[in-house]
This record gives structure tokens, sequence and C-alpha cells, in this order.
């Protein structure tokens, strides 16, 4: 069972009011709210942070349904998903006839679990960045040629210095996005994750009023297996793929490539959420 949360209602102490939770704290991550470009605080958030009270009790909110229904995928996980294998052919590509379907199901099941093991550790923090109406500095660094003059007083380069500087540019998503490690630090198929924490930033869209719950755990869960799994948003030629007939096709022409595609991860995830909401 989910537990509610609640939070203060008074306009005048909200931002100095950390959120409550009604029950243990020790089946979810720390949330936390940061303004952009915010560092590390003591508190539970920051008191400058652009979020309502609204917007922060609907974050807050998705983040416990999203581990809730994280537990009801690594329960599934144990029975290796007998019965839900119309979602691993749907989302991954493949049934139990075909040949590699143990393999596949063996990773599934430990990304599953390494997911549910960060979602559901409060020791482990969640700090959503607002960035709407935000706009971001894109550093360059530019490289100068040092001149100097030789023993035959000719000018000769002596050496270069890095000059930095920056441009201002509108966030770079619409809904949200993480900020990830480059393939340098890992293999594809290892965590990687940014030492600044699981920060996920969020855009002008990502809050709208029309999209409900479910939409806001499908983003999360898609953000975090960037950050926890090292999901892609492209497959290996460059393809992007987003949203349900792109990640069926994937999964139909390449499963292994499916398992590296964020949005295969967030609808398997929408499988277990819609499967939990309709059997209330």
């Amino acid at each position: 069972m989910l537990l509610p949360i609640s939070y203060s209602n008074s306009s005048e102490k909200y931002e100095q009011t950390p959120i409550k939770w009604e029950g243990a704290r020790d089946s979810v991550m720390t949330i936390m709210f940061n303004h952009f470009g915010g560092g590390p605080y003591p508190s539970d958030e920051d008191p400058i942070s652009e979020f309502d009270v609204h917007e922060k009790i609907r974050l807050a909110q998705a983040v416990r349904a999203t581990a809730g229904i994280s537990r009801l995928m690594q329960e599934a996980a144990q029975s290796k998903f007998k019965d839900h294998l119309e979602l691993i052919k749907r989302w991954f590509g493949v049934d139990p006839e075909d040949s590699d379907f143990a393999d596949i199901i063996k990773y599934v099941v430990k990304r599953v679990n390494r997911m549910h093991r960060v979602l559901s550790d409060n020791t482990k923090q969640i700090r959503f960045i607002d960035t709407r109406n935000q706009r971001r500095v894109n550093f360059k660094t530019k490289y100068k040629k040092i001149m100097s003059f030789n023993s035959e007083n000719e000018w000769c380069v002596h050496g270069e210095k890095a000059v930095v500087s920056g441009e201002w540019i509108q966030s770079i998503s619409k809904h949200a996005y993480v900020f990830q490690q480059g393939p340098y630090f890992r293999d594809k198929f290892s965590t990687r994750h940014v030492g600044s924490g699981y920060r996920v930033y969020i855009g002008p869209k990502a809050l709208e009023v029309r999209y409900r719950e479910s939409k806001i755990c499908k983003m999360l869960y898609h953000e975090m297996s960037h950050k926890i799994l090292g999901t892609e948003d492209t497959t290996e030629d460059g393809e992007t793929v987003y949203g349900k007939s792109a990640c069926q096709n994937v999964a139909k022409v390449d499963p292994f490539q499916a398992l590296l595609i964020a949005d295969c991860w967030a609808y398997f995830f929408m499988g277990f959420y819609d499967l939990n909401i309709f059997s209330d």
C-alpha cells in the first residue's frame, strides 16, 4: 500500500516546512527541491526553490507511487515474470520460445532489482531542479596560442592556454532530463551516475495540470533508468526512440537494443502501473 503524504497548507510558512510522511520513510528516496543551479542543502528542500507547494506535493506523491510500483515489479521478478510475459514480449521483444529468452529475463530481473534498490533507499536523494523559465550556461573551452620571442628575436609559439567562455541558452528539455557520465567511465551495461546526485531537471511541460500522476511516474522511471541503468534515448545507429510505436518496433527488431532504451523500460514500468490501478 502506498503511504499518503501531508503538507502544511499555510502559504506563509510552507517554504520552511519539509514534507511530512505519514508513516515510515524507509521505503522511498529522500526527496529534495532546488532552484536551478542550487547546490547541496542540509534541509529537505531549498527555501528558494521555484516549485510551489502543490507542485512539490505532486512530485513527492509521484516518487512514492513510482517506488510502490517498483516494489511490485521486484515481486514479479522473483518468479521471472511468469505472469507478465506479455509485457516482456511487448517491450523487450522475446517470449519463452526464443533461444535468448533466459538471458534476457535474467538481465531484466537484475535491472529491475537495481532500480528498486535505489528508488526505495532513503539514504539516497532524488533532487528536483526547477529549470522552467530559466537559462543555463553552455561553457565552451578554446585554446589560444601563447606567442613569445625566441633567441633570434622571432615570434614563436610558446604554448597554449585554455580560455573558457559561456553563452546563455534555454533549458535543454521541455519535460525533464538528467546528466550522465560519458562512455569513458563505464561500459554500456553498467550503472552510470554523476557525482552530483540523482538530480532530475524539470522543464516547463513536466508539471502541466493536464498531466496525471501516471505521466509523471513514467517520466521519473524513464529519467532514473538513465541514471541507474545507463539507458539511452537513441539506438546504436542514432535513431531516437520515444513513444509506444518506436519502442515496440525496436523490441521486435533487436531485443538487446530495446534493453538499453529508456522509454522501453518506462513503458514496461507503466504496464505494472496500469495493472495496479485497474486491479483496485
